[in-house]
């Protein structure tokens, strides 16, 4: 993963398309976004429909969300087209967004934080 500064980190959010979690949509208030690390397991978080991504930094640590600086952001549809990060930042499809960003069913974000 690129890093901005030594002091800048980053949380990827995988908003998963209820398509592709094999179940029709139960509860349409609900996000099911995963978490991954290059040392951790993904794990799973439900959010509420609507948030911005500065809020949906915030449910999963309040530190990412204190340090929003902003997020990478990409369909994950356009990011398996690509073929990974480095094409999809060749190609112009990865996008960077502000705090207020509304997030969405597949969307791939990587957020940009100071500790």
């Amino acid at each position: 993963m690129r890093r901005l500064a030594p002091a800048v980190l980053a949380a990827v959010l995988l908003l998963a398309p209820a398509a592709a979690q094999g179940a029709p949509q139960v509860l349409a208030t609900e996000s099911a976004p995963f978490t991954a690390g290059e040392a951790k397991p993904a794990q799973c978080w439900h959010l509420r429909r609507g948030l911005s991504a500065w809020h949906a930094a915030g449910q999963i640590h309040s530190d990412i969300q204190r340090g929003f600086v902003r997020a990478e952001v990409i369909g994950w549809d356009a990011l398996v087209e690509a073929g990974g990060y480095a094409k999809a930042r060749d190609r112009g499809t990865l996008r960077l967004e502000g705090r207020d960003y509304t997030i969405a069913d597949g969307d791939v974000i990587t957020v940009k934080f100071t500790p």
